[in-house]
């Protein structure tokens, strides 16, 4: 499932169409490794700053592996104290499926392209304060 905003939609697409999602949560941990490979060549690729890898576990989309672009993590470091960045904190939140951005995407089994997420309402994207906070 792709939720993508200011990225190369067509490579994305295409990169993610190539991870397979673990069949159980307790796989995740065991492919790690291999998802956050994945996903910084997402980034190298498609020139996104982050991306993140969503599975379902308890009936809730959880962040089970992300990667953020190490420009952007040393840009939040000259500018934030606490280390923080659009994804660590997103990694706090679950949603439904269907709700939000990846919920939506997780529920259709499609994909979602959004120009700017911060355009977006908080009812339909519920990490819009977070989006705001880090731009």
């Amino acid at each position: 499932n792709v939720a993508c905003s200011r990225c190369d939609q067509g490579k994305e697409a295409k990169l993610m169409s190539s991870i397979h999602e673990p069949a159980k949560m307790s796989d995740v941990f065991k492919t790690d490794v291999k998802i956050s490979s994945n996903l910084r060549t997402i980034c190298d690729v498609t020139g996104a700053t982050y991306a993140l890898f969503w599975v379902l576990y308890q009936d809730r989309l959880s962040i089970a592996s992300h990667f953020v672009a190490p420009a952007r993590v040393a840009a939040f470091e000259d500018e934030r104290q606490d280390g923080e960045t659009f994804a660590s904190k997103s990694c706090r939140i679950s949603l439904q499926p269907g709700q939000g951005l990846a919920g939506r995407t997780f529920a259709s089994k499609g994909a979602e392209f959004v120009p700017d997420a911060c355009a977006l309402s908080t009812a339909s994207f519920p990490r819009l304060p977070l989006a705001k906070e880090f731009g």
